[in-house]
Formats: structure tokens, sequence, C-alpha cells
């Protein structure tokens, strides 16, 4: 019999039994429900459009909208987001019958990014409605720009979802740096070389790891993806082509002694893959900028884990000239890169 109190923590849980002329029961696994209410949805773009351009103040747009789902004062933008969808945690009872799927209403995402001038009034403003599951056309794919600020979802998979990652424009990056260098703080700025491979995931002390890898989008290298190139591998199954963003990622650190690890996982199976970890040690002064180039070298290939990557970190004191027209990744996949200051 199943317990539901125990895997869901006392929580209310639903149970679904599926019978036959003779069912053979299984077991129980936890399983997710979900809801949709599309009117969510027509009611945030509704909503934006009374948002103006030159004219609409940021207090009016937090009594319109309410609180942002991620906001920065020193970058000065807000992000709103609205889904119609709701997951909720249930338990079914297992069973080795056939069962014919009902089908599944997709999933919609509603996102604005909003950015402000100095006087706290609107300068720029950009919308998109995106279907969360669909996994090989445009629909799928998040892509916006407010001013020097873009914000985008890596081109979704199956396994593992969708990457949101919220970047600026290199000509913003300088400004932050001799910040950074003025308040006698520690910068390190790393990033894969363009047309290489790359590791799955840095550790930097003993932080939670991150993945490096450059954003895949459905765009042309002429619009605000500038600087991104030609992913032939990715364009297959997709019904356009397919380009891969170069990213910085800052690591914003206190001086002294500190550590990069690297690490390889299969990005489709999330999963150990033999042969990949690297590791350095560096010490930062305090006001220094320094830049942690990546490699990552292919020296086999399995059945299962795919590549087999030799990895290393070379860390230098000066930017490499490619490198100034990667975006440089405020946030990313939950975690800021860059702090939220006067917040």
């Amino acid at each position: 019999m199943c317990n539901l109190a125990g895997l869901f923590g006392g929580r209310p849980a639903i149970l679904i039994f599926v019978g036959s002329i003779v069912p053979f029961v299984a077991g129980c696994v936890p399983f997710t429900w979900t809801t949709h209410e599309p009117a969510l949805i027509e009611a945030h773009e509704t909503q934006l459009v009374a948002i103006q351009p030159g004219q609409t103040t940021r207090a009016e747009v937090l009594e319109l909208l309410g609180q942002p789902w991620l906001s920065n004062a020193y970058w000065r933008f807000d992000v709103y987001r609205e889904t119609d969808y709701e997951r909720v945690k249930g338990v079914m009872t297992l069973v080795l019958i056939p069962i014919v799927g009902l089908g599944n209403r997709s999933d919609w995402e509603s996102y604005a990014l909003i950015t402000w001038d100095d006087d706290d009034v609107v300068s720029a403003l950009a919308t998109a409605t995106v279907v969360r599951d669909d996994l090989t056309s445009e629909r799928g794919q998040l892509i916006l720009r407010a001013r020097e600020i873009n914000l985008a979802s890596n081109k979704p998979h199956f396994l593992l979802g969708h990457d949101l990652v919220l970047w600026v424009q290199h000509d913003r990056l300088q400004r932050y740096l001799e910040e950074r260098t003025e308040s006698g703080a520690c910068t390190v700025l790393l990033a894969c070389d363009r047309g290489k491979l790359c590791p799955t995931q840095v550790i930097v002390d003993d932080s939670p790891p991150f993945d490096p890898a450059f954003l895949k989008l459905f765009c042309s290298a002429e619009d605000h993806c500038a600087g991104a190139e030609p992913d032939p591998q990715a364009s297959k199954d997709a019904d356009r082509p397919v380009f891969r963003k170069p990213l910085l990622h800052p690591v914003e650190l206190a001086p002294g002694e500190h550590r990069i690890g690297l690490g390889d996982r299969d990005r489709d199976r999330a999963e150990e893959v033999p042969l990949g970890t690297a590791e350095v040690t560096f010490n930062c002064p305090p006001g220094q900028v320094l830049f942690a180039r990546v490699h990552a070298e292919a020296v086999g290939q399995s059945f299962w884990h795919g590549l087999r990557l030799q990895l290393s970190t070379e860390i230098v004191d000066t930017m490499p000239p490619d490198w100034r027209d990667y975006g440089v990744v405020l946030w990313r996949a939950d975690r800021w890169f860059i702090s939220p200051r006067g917040q």
C-alpha cells in the first residue's frame, strides 16, 4: 500500500488507481499533474499594453503589475513573468497494463523586460509569449532585448528544460570593472573559447557549480545575437538555423587565494562522464581583474557518454581580443553572477 504522507511530508496528494480484469500492481510512483488557466496570460498581455516608454514611471508599473520576478537596481531593469500552468504534486499506483494518453495542453509563459532611466521612467519595454514545451521551433524560445539588457532561453531540451539567461552588452562591462577595481575587490571573468568545446561544470571555491556553455539560439548573427556563430549540429532537428552566443561569466570574489575546478557531466543525461576533471589555484590581489580561459579537448568517445573531455584553465590578466563581443552574464539558472546591488 502507498504511503502518501511519507512521500510528500504529510501534505495532501492525489492517488489514481488504474484497473483491469486482472490488475498487476507494481507500486507507487510520484507524478506531477498540470492545471492550466489561459486567462492569466491574456490578462498579463493586456496590462503590458498600458506601459508606455518615456511616460510610464516605475511606480506606476509596480502598481499595475506588482513586484517583478527579477529586479536589479544597479543595471536598472525589471523582469515580469506570468504562466498559465501550475504543477500539482501527487502519487499514482503503477500497474503493468497499457495506458492510453489523454493528451496535454501546451504550457504558455509571458515575459516582460523593462528598463528604467535615471528618473525611474520606463526607457524600453520588450515582451514575448512562448510555448514552453515546443522543442524545435522559435515558438519555444524566449529572446528579448530592452536597450542593452537581454533575456533569452537556451534552445530547449526535452530532458533539461529551459536555461534562462540575462546578459548585458559588452560595452557596459568597463564601468562595472572600474568600480570593482576601485572597491578593492577581486573579479574573474570566465569563458570558453569561441569554436571550442566547453566543460559542463565550473566550481569556484566551494560555491555551487554552474554550466558555462554558450547559449544556443534561434537568431541571426545580425540581430541582438551579434557575435553568435552557426551551430550546424543543433540546427539538424530545428525548423531554422541555430546559433551559439558566446558568454562571459563574472565571478565576484574577495582578494586572496581561490580555486577553480572543472568537471564534465553528460548534458543529455545529467550524469558524470569519465576523464573530465581539472583544478587550478590562483591568487587574486585587491582590485585585480583576471580572465579564466576554460579549455576542453576531446580525447575519446563512448557509446553511453559521448565525448570524453580533457579539461584545463588558463588564468591571464588581459582580456583575450576575441572576447570583446561576448555577452556578460548577469543572471543564469536562478543565480546572480553580478550582484543585484541597490536592492
